[in-house]
C-alpha cells in the first residue's frame, strides 16, 4: 500500500509540474497574462534570475560529465558545441542538464528533434546513430551524458531565482558550451560557456500560430531559394578565429501554399553563425513547394572546414582587361596549397558589381595549376564607364576545406574608362 501511495504521489507531481504547468494568471498591466510554470524562463519573469559562473570549476565539471575521449568517440574531433540547461530552485540550489540541441527545453522536456547532427552522425531520441566502415550503422546510447539531471554543480554556479507575481519561482537559463578537441581526445581550445537569450531559441512564426499548427512534413525548400540563401551567408570573422565548424540547424515553417511562415533555431554554432543564418532567412523568406497543409522542414547550413583535402583559394588579381572589350573584367584565382591529387569537389564563385550579380560559376573546380591559377573573363560590353563597387565571393556554401576563409570575400572599387 505504501509503495502504491508513493507511486501515485509521483504521478501527481509529474502531471502537475510538467503537463499542467500553469498555476496562476495575473495581468501585467498590458493585457498580457503572466503564468507561473514548473520552470520559468527569463522572458516570462518580472525580475530575471541571476547566475554567476566560476569558469575553472565549470571546466572541471564538464570534463567529468563530458569526457573528451567520449565526445571524440561519438562526435569526432574539432569544434564541438552543446547546450546546458540550468535550473534554479527557489532556495538557490542549481541543477544542470546537457543536450546536443537547444530545442530540448523549448519544445517540451524529453522531446528531442531527430536531426543530422553532422555529415556522418544522426541524433535520434536517446541514441547517436553512427555509420560503420562497412556501410552499416550502430546506435550508441547517449543518456549517460545527455538529458540527465546533475545536482553536483554547486561549486561552479551560484545563483538566485527570478521573481514572478511578487514571489520567487523555479527558474531556467540555457547556456551554449563549446570546445575544440584533437583526434586523441585532447582539448585544443578549452570549454567556454555563454548564456543564450531565450528569445533566440523560441519559434518565430509571423502568423502568430503555435508550432503545433505546423505538423506536416514536405521534402524541401525551393531549391533555388535554398541555394541563394547558402550563397548569401557570410562566415563571421569571430567564428573563423574560434575555428568553428559544423551545422546550424533551422526549422522552417510554411503555409499550405508554400509561403514562408517563420523559423526556429534548433542547433546553433555561436560566434555569429546563428545570426548570419537567421538574418539571411528573415531577409529573404524562402518559399517551399505548395503541399496543401501547414508544414515544417529542418534545414542544415554548414560552416567551417571539413575532412576533405585542404585548400586555400584566394583572389590573385581582379582588373579591367583593355584587350578584351566584350568581357571587360579579368579575374585570377590561385590555390596557395599545391594539390597532389585530382579533386572532384565543385563549388561556387559569385561576383557582384554595384550590389548586383554580374558573374556566377556554380560548378567551379580545383584542378588547375596552383601557381598560375585559373583565369576568368566576364562582364559584357554594357557596363557603363566610371567607378564601380565589386564583391567577389568564393565558396559561399562552405563545401571546400579552405584553411583560410578570411580571403574568400574580397571587396573593392574598380574604374572603367
Amino acid at each position: 500500500m505504501k509503495t502504491k501511495l508513493i507511486f501515485l504521489l509521483l504521478v501527481v507531481f509529474i502531471l502537475g509540474g510538467c503537463k499542467n504547468r500553469q498555476t496562476e494568471n495575473v495581468d501585467n498591466g498590458n493585457g498580457k497574462k503572466i503564468s507561473e510554470h514548473y520552470l520559468n524562463f527569463d522572458d516570462e519573469l518580472e525580475q530575471k534570475s541571476v547566475v554567476a559562473v566560476d569558469t575553472v570549476e565549470f571546466r572541471k565539471i564538464i570534463n567529468r560529465i563530458l569526457p573528451a575521449k567520449r565526445i571524440v568517440e561519438l562526435f569526432g574531433n574539432g569544434y564541438q558545441v552543446f547546450y546546458m540547461g540550468l535550473s534554479i530552485d527557489v532556495d538557490g540550489k542549481i541543477t544542470i542538464t546537457l543536450s546536443p540541441d537547444a530545442s530540448f527545453w523549448i519544445t517540451g522536456m524529453g522531446e528531442i528533434e531527430r536531426m543530422l547532427f553532422k555529415e556522418n552522425l544522426e541524433i535520434a531520441k536517446n541514441y547517436a546513430i553512427i555509420p560503420g566502415k562497412d556501410g552499416d550503422s550502430k546506435a550508441v546510447d547517449i543518456k549517460d551524458i545527455f538529458y540527465t539531471f546533475d545536482p553536483n554543480v554547486q561549486s561552479a554556479f551560484k545563483g538566485s531565482p527570478g521573481i514572478l507575481n511578487g514571489k520567487k519561482v523555479r527558474s531556467m537559463k540555457i547556456f551554449q558550451i563549446d570546445a575544440t578537441l584533437d583526434y586523441l581526445g585532447g582539448i585544443v581550445k578549452p570549454w567556454t560557456i555563454k548564456e543564450l537569450d531565450i528569445a533566440k531559441l523560441r519559434p518565430h512564426i509571423i502568423t502568430g500560430l503555435g508550432r503545433e499548427y505546423y505538423l506536416g512534413f514536405f521534402p524541401a525548400v525551393l531549391r533555388e531559394d535554398f541555394k541563394f540563401i547558402g550563397q548569401s551567408i557570410g562566415f563571421p570573422r569571430e567564428a573563423v578565429a574560434r575555428g568553428v565548424r559544423g551545422r546550424v540547424l533551422i526549422k522552417l515553417f510554411y503555409e499550405s501554399d508554400g509561403e514562408y511562415a517563420g523559423y526556429q533555431l534548433i542547433k546553433g554554432l555561436g560566434y555569429g553563425c546563428d545570426e548570419a543564418v537567421i538574418n539571411t532567412i528573415e531577409a529573404f523568406k524562402p518559399k517551399s513547394y505548395a503541399s496543401g497543409q501547414r508544414s515544417t522542414v529542418l534545414v542544415p547550413f554548414n560552416f567551417g572546414p571539413s575532412d576533405k583535402t585542404p585548400v586555400d583559394i584566394s583572389v590573385k588579381s581582379f582588373e579591367v582587361d583593355p584587350q578584351n572589350p566584350h568581357n571587360k573584367f579579368k579575374m585570377v584565382l590561385v590555390n596557395k596549397i599545391k594539390q597532389s591529387k585530382v579533386l572532384k569537389t565543385k563549388y561556387t564563385i559569385n561576383v557582384l558589381l554595384d550590389g548586383k550579380l554580374l558573374f556566377s560559376d556554380n560548378i567551379a573546380n580545383l584542378n588547375w595549376d596552383s601557381e598560375k591559377g585559373v583565369v576568368y573573363w566576364f562582364g559584357g560590353d554594357k557596363i557603363l564607364p566610371g567607378e564601380h563597387s565589386y564583391e567577389i565571393i568564393i565558396d559561399p556554401e562552405n563545401v571546400l576545406n579552405d584553411i583560410d576563409r578570411s580571403n574568400n570575400v574580397v571587396k573593392g572599387k574598380i574604374f572603367i574608362k
